[in-house]
């Protein structure tokens, strides 16, 4: 009888990867991921018996991309026990996200170009947390209607109510950061870090949805999982925010930003 012993060490080979596209409407973005969505489905089921041709290569084939082959060890995509990854629209943006794997393959960016989009970041193995930073501005056809002021407060107000996505699912305790430029060109920015990126964003998108306003988001890794990422709101100049780096009960957040926006709503003309 022969035994064999193995001494190793375990190392951290898999982050997270998220691939941002951005459209020219929101219409074409939703159709890009709602394909993209059967697509991702399809060949998570396909990686379980891996027999065939998988959806992804016919999805390359048919679409005129580069030709694409699986990798031995499948490490362009999530092991089969794990979920797909996941896509979501929001306004023009198309996001492709997961949270634990190697990479993903470069099919989805060319797809993005092939639809007319382009890829504004690739996030490829990222260890440190994710910092979405959201911008709520009202578009510049819209601004005799609609009232940017009550409505970006009303859209906080949402936002960091007891079970809303600035309150709740935030990565490290880290609380969100927010400001509103009153001064040229009116936008609410807001930051925070989710533990669950898709979910949070779907909730937050959830409610500028019933909005009359655009919105853009930037994503960017923090440099290091004890620095504050969101310093650079914390601190702008000529806004209204919030300043406490860890999470601030809801409450104490809705009375700053009731008292704030009480200040600076003037009555309308009639």
């Amino acid at each position: 009888m022969k035994i064999k012993i193995w001494n190793a060490f375990a190392s951290n080979n898999s982050g997270s990867y998220t691939i941002v596209g951005n459209f020219s409407t929101s219409q074409l973005a939703r159709d890009v991921a709602t394909e993209l969505t059967k697509l991702v489905e399809a060949h998570h089921k396909w990686i379980e018996a891996c027999e065939g041709t998988s959806p992804l290569s016919e999805f390359a084939k048919t679409n005129g991309l580069s030709s694409y082959t699986e990798t031995k060890y499948h490490d362009d995509w999530p092991e089969s026990f794990s979920t797909a990854p996941e896509v979501l629209a929001i306004d023009q943006q198309v996001f492709i996200h997961h949270p634990y794997v190697i990479t993903l393959p470069a099919l989805f960016g060319q797809y993005f170009y092939s639809r007319g989009g382009r890829v504004e970041i690739e996030l490829n193995h990222s260890h440190n947390p994710l910092v979405a930073s959201f911008s709520i501005y009202v578009h510049h056809e819209k601004k005799k209607t609609v009232d940017s002021t009550s409505t970006f407060a009303s859209i906080l107000r949402e936002l960091i109510a007891p079970d809303g996505p600035l309150s709740t699912g935030l990565a490290n305790e880290l609380a969100p950061a927010w400001k509103i430029e009153n001064s040229g060109f009116e936008k609410l920015t807001f930051g925070a870090c989710f533990e669950d990126l898709v979910k949070s964003f779907a909730a937050i998108e959830k409610i500028i949805a019933n909005y009359d306003v655009r919105s853009t988001v930037q994503l960017f890794e923090a440099p290091s999982e004890k620095a504050d990422p969101l310093l650079h709101l914390r601190q702008s100049g000529n806004t209204v925010n919030n300043s406490d780096t860890k999470t601030k009960n809801s409450e104490t957040l809705l009375d700053t930003i009731g008292s704030f926006f009480e200040s600076i709503i003037k009555p309308r003309k009639m």
